[in-house]
């Protein structure tokens, strides 16, 4: 596989940083060779990347354990809510955390919780058999769809085309695809339980994971052996998972948070509300390791005729579908 990288050490993760860079630049994803599978390997790696994201089922430093490793909590009184963790059968294409969309107290600021912009997934055990990763680099897709469908592309561009549920998390008004702060363009998809759309775009989201995610065109399929660990942009890439067989599957995930910013007080008294209490599970962890990678952009990166095309889209499916009225 070309998206590979071999590290023997944290100083070998470190020498080939550019490399590393440069798969994620171009491929969405990368694979790291790791020298060994235990915890502190994975927070070493994914601390190097930004401030990492915790997660309801994860310890404090934002580990969770996938498999046998799974911690326990409130949230397994609904656990059919959380697919990958209650079921060995196949885990749909899907960006990690699309129903985040709020803000929490932290330290006296009023902070911005949303999807993460990185994904790590470190195998411990590999499957007795099956349990591939898929891989779906979006950005592929979005280039298609400029020249071939861009009515598609209006429609998921309008708030409210979706809303994201699950368990007490919800992100309402939300679109598919959004302009990100860096000038690349983000997505946020999912299309399961978990997902709600008006009828003007229930088709559309259809349809896109139709004839596109589930397109052997788009897809790759990554197995992962034990000390490897898999990097995924989140803003731009799908992941899934084939169907597992056996037992023996574990893995670690952690998340690299999307640089929160904070919302300011009409009186300049930010407060905790009882409306956002259920967030406390998915708040930044500040990282004592060095960011290698602040320079890398992510998302979905489109040349300037493009770029511009996509915002044409943005700003007419505003109108052409209006959250209210």
């Amino acid at each position: 596989m070309i998206n590979r990288v071999y590290a023997s050490s944290y100083e070998g993760f470190v020498s080939q940083k550019i490399d590393i860079a440069n798969h994620l630049h171009n491929e969405g994803w990368c694979i790291i060779e790791a020298w060994n599978s235990d915890p502190e390997t994975l927070l070493q790696i994914a601390s190097s990347f930004g401030n990492l994201q915790t997660h309801v089922r994860s310890n404090e430093q934002g580990i969770v354990g996938l498999g046998g490793d799974t911690l326990s909590g409130d949230w397994k009184e609904n656990i059919d809510e959380y697919r990958g963790v209650a079921s060995n059968d196949p885990f749909d294409m899907h960006t990690d955390a699309s129903f985040l969309n709020g803000m929490f107290l932290v330290n006296g600021k009023m902070q911005t919780i949303t999807s993460p912009k990185i994904l790590f997934l470190q195998c411990v055990v590999p499957a007795d058999s099956g349990g591939e990763n898929v891989i779906v680099d979006h950005q592929k897709i979005l280039l298609e769809l400029l020249h071939t469908n861009p009515s598609l592309i209006k429609t998921l561009s309008a708030p409210g085309c979706a809303a994201f549920c699950r368990d007490d998390q919800i992100a309402y008004g939300v679109s598919v695809y959004r302009k990100l702060s860096n000038g690349n363009f983000g997505v946020r998809f999912r299309f399961d339980q978990a997902v709600y759309c008006p009828t003007w775009s229930f088709e559309s989201m259809k349809s896109v994971h139709k004839n596109y995610h589930h397109n052997e065109k788009f897809r790759q399929y990554v197995p992962l052996r034990q000390k490897e660990i898999l990097i995924v942009d989140n803003w731009r890439v799908l992941h899934g998972r084939e169907k597992i067989f056996g037992m023996n599957r574990r893995f670690r995930r952690m998340w690299v948070s999307a640089n929160p910013h904070e919302m300011l007080n009409a009186e300049n008294r930010p407060r905790m509300h009882r409306a956002i209490n259920h967030l406390a599970a998915y708040c930044d962890v500040p990282t004592m390791f060095t960011n290698l990678f602040v320079d890398i952009k992510f998302g979905i990166k489109l040349n300037l005729s493009n770029q511009l095309q996509m915002e044409d889209c943005i700003r007419e499916a505003a109108i052409l579908h209006p959250m209210y009225g």
